[in-house]
């Protein structure tokens, strides 16, 4: 399809006057329904505000879609690119709001924001993990695992080689890089300070080194100590 010069063509004065027509800039000026190609790009290239009218059905205000066809092109979707001289540290690059709450930030340094009222949930058809904020935990799905990269960052390569499973209900089991494979535990010695007495109902185990060799103690809400083992 052959490129179009807004600036030459001629407006279809048949469209009603509710609308709006390109057209060269003495037509716009002698027609208030015809807006020239110059005012357009004013418009668009500087603060551009869409209201989109109430509506009862599906009928989103953006509805954009591409065909990408060529395997050796990286596309981009949506670029925003801002040239920041001098602004705010909070400056923001994307802003979601629903009834003007915020709902999904983030801002010029990528610093990312959910605002949500109930749960932050990340998957694909299912929910696999979710941050739930009424009760400040985190949940996930039973046959997940949280682990631990054996990098300094996922950047710099490697695998995950420490895990936690939910072996049963109530029970936590320490794997390597798989659900079969064995993990240890280690706690570093506590010297003449041991932990303090944990609330009703619970044992705190631990290392001591108090009396010379290393020892795996548990300590009871009472807060007596019982020694489990002993170095050798």
């Amino acid at each position: 399809m052959a490129d179009i010069d807004l600036k030459t063509a001629t407006p279809d004065t048949s469209l009603p006057t509710t609308g709006f027509l390109f057209g060269a800039d003495s037509q716009a000026v002698s027609s208030p329904s015809v807006y020239s190609t110059q005012t357009v790009a004013t418009t668009l290239l500087g603060s551009t505000t869409l209201t989109g009218t109430t509506i009862t059905t599906d009928a989103p205000v953006l509805n954009l879609s591409q065909a990408w066809n060529a395997s050796g092109v990286t596309f981009t979707g949506l670029k925003f690119n801002v040239s920041s001289d001098t602004s705010a540290s909070g400056s923001i690059l994307l802003d979601l709001q629903v009834g003007a709450a915020t709902k999904f930030r983030v801002d010029k340094s990528g610093n990312l924001g959910l605002y949500a009222s109930s749960a932050i949930r990340l998957g694909s058809s299912t929910v696999n993990w979710q941050l739930t904020l009424a009760t400040t935990g985190i949940i996930q799905g039973s046959a997940n695992y949280y682990g631990f990269y054996d990098g300094t960052n996922l950047a710099a390569g490697g695998s995950v080689d420490t895990r936690f499973y939910r072996d049963a209900a109530g029970v936590l089991g320490l794997r390597s890089t798989s659900t079969t494979t064995p993990a240890a535990m280690s706690f570093y010695t506590y010297g003449a300070s041991p932990p303090a007495a944990p609330a009703a109902s619970i044992a705190r185990i631990y290392a001591d080194t108090s009396g010379g060799k290393i020892r795996l103690m548990a300590v009871f809400p009472s807060g007596a100590a019982q020694q489990i083992a002993i170095e050798p």
